[in-house]
């Protein structure tokens, strides 16, 4: 199975895995790492175990906040060490959403871009034709 670390600063992860599992009700391989107040090396840390669990070697997506933020570069610095590890930043509800729903259909290359285009389609404005 892949799956999902959401990466964040303060309890943001948590939210977006509750909101999820709300929505979608049990919601296996997601899971939140708040990084405050962990220093970089401890989030690289973490994410090295993660990655190198038997339960990751399918494809281990990392959503994280922002792109050159502790997130990113922590996450970045383990998917360089471990081929199987995407990581996507503008972790948002409708990315979670779009991976618990097609993480079984796609092939892990293939759900890492419906990921990116779903959360991207989450994002608009009302009255339209104002963004």
């Amino acid at each position: 199975m892949v799956i999902c670390v959401l990466v964040t600063h303060g309890p943001v992860a948590e939210a977006l895995a509750k909101a999820a599992q709300s929505v979608m009700g049990d919601t296996p391989g997601v899971y939140a790492l708040s990084i405050s107040p962990l220093s970089l090396e401890t989030i690289v840390q973490k994410l090295e175990e993660m990655a190198g669990s038997p339960e990751a070697q399918e494809g281990m997506l990392v959503m994280a906040t922002l792109r050159g933020g502790s997130c990113w570069n922590a996450a970045c610095k383990v998917a360089k060490r471990h081929p199987h590890v995407r990581v996507i930043s503008g972790v948002n509800l409708p990315m979670l959403l779009s991976f618990l729903t097609k993480r079984d259909r796609l092939p892990f290359p293939e759900l890492v871009g419906a990921v990116c285009r779903d959360g991207a389609r989450g994002i608009s404005a009302y009255p339209e034709g104002q963004e």
